[in-house]
């Protein structure tokens, strides 16, 4: 990369930022960092800080706080490209082991009686189908597949229908149909 080029820095781990040294483990932690983001819907990492700052941040232990809708399995997940060390980041055929490992419970909502009793519950209606993202205490968080609302609602109110949302999810690599615009994948990566 050229001195004068601008870099993306909220994206950028220690060493790039202090030596302009990028590799395959700073495209882990950028990996990361576009996790986070997604998971926070768009937020901007850092926002607000200048590059010294987010470097001093990172050298104080500093990393980005587990987003409201992120799991906590998928937070430690994307921790774990964060590390200050890069020889002790994943790589990213161990991320996408992890990542294809990764569960969500499904909860069906028993009853409308029994779903939201105020406005910071998640209104549910019996028969709702839940993505459980939080589930530790009476007390659990997650998304209502009908409205895409998230929000608490109590344990008591559902009953966990399944132990993951992975039969939603395609596993085969997106192929384009009919698009000439849209290039095919390279062959070698669909051998993940």
């Amino acid at each position: 990369m050229h001195a004068q080029k601008r870099v993306p820095f909220s994206w950028c781990p220690p060493e790039a930022l202090r030596h302009r040294r990028f590799s395959h483990a700073s495209d882990v932690w950028a990996f990361g960092v576009t996790v986070w983001e997604i998971f926070s819907y768009g937020e901007d990492p850092w926002i607000g800080c200048r590059a010294i700052d987010v470097l001093k941040r990172l050298d104080a232990g500093d990393r980005l706080e587990k987003p409201r809708y992120c799991s906590q399995q998928i937070y430690d997940l994307i921790s774990l490209c964060w590390n200050v060390n890069p020889d002790l980041r994943p790589k990213f055929s161990l991320l996408r082991t992890l990542l294809l490992g990764v569960e969500f419970n499904i909860a069906e909502v028993r009853d409308e009686s029994r779903s939201a009793s105020n406005e910071s519950m998640l209104q549910m209606s019996a028969g709702d189908r839940i993505i459980v993202i939080e589930s530790s205490g009476l007390l659990w968080y997650g998304q209502n597949e009908s409205t895409r609302k998230f929000g608490n609602f109590l344990r008591s109110s559902v009953f966990v229908h399944s132990k993951s949302v992975t039969s939603y999810v395609h596993r085969e690599p997106f192929v384009p149909s009919g698009n000439s615009r849209i290039s095919l994948p390279i062959r070698e990566l669909l051998q993940w």
